[in-house]
């Protein structure tokens, strides 16, 4: 998510290069660390979890210390990142709202779905 939106942020004022080339760059160690985890570490699928875990956390980093050392508009201050409590608020009160609405219609799909098996089969 990190790497998600300061590539975003880069490729916004123009700068589509870096971004790939991190990405690039975090594919490469991705697919090394796959190798050694899964067949020379024996972590079998965790091994594999960790290495896209590490690969992906090394492209955060890169994005992030690019949008942090630039002097132009978008640097990125730690210090002023913070969360606004109502705007917060409001949407976790909306993806409740949207996941309840969806989890009901799955459950009424899914007796509708039932009910026609039922009839189909002669129950």
């Amino acid at each position: 998510m990190v790497y998600n939106m300061g590539s975003g942020i880069l490729r916004s004022v123009g700068d589509s290069k870096r971004p790939l080339y991190f990405l690039i760059f975090s594919s490469v160690v991705n697919i090394i660390l796959d190798f050694l985890f899964v067949k020379y570490f024996h972590f079998g699928v965790a091994g594999a979890g960790y290495a896209t875990l590490i690969a992906q956390a090394i492209s955060a980093i890169m994005v992030m210390y690019v949008l942090m050392k630039t002097e132009d508009d978008y640097k990125v201050v730690l210090k002023e990142i913070g969360f606004d409590k109502e705007i917060l608020l409001k949407i976790i009160e909306k993806d409740t709202l949207k996941e309840l609405k969806q989890k009901a219609q799955i459950a009424a799909a899914s007796f509708r779905y039932s009910e026609i098996a039922q009839k189909a089969i002669g129950m």
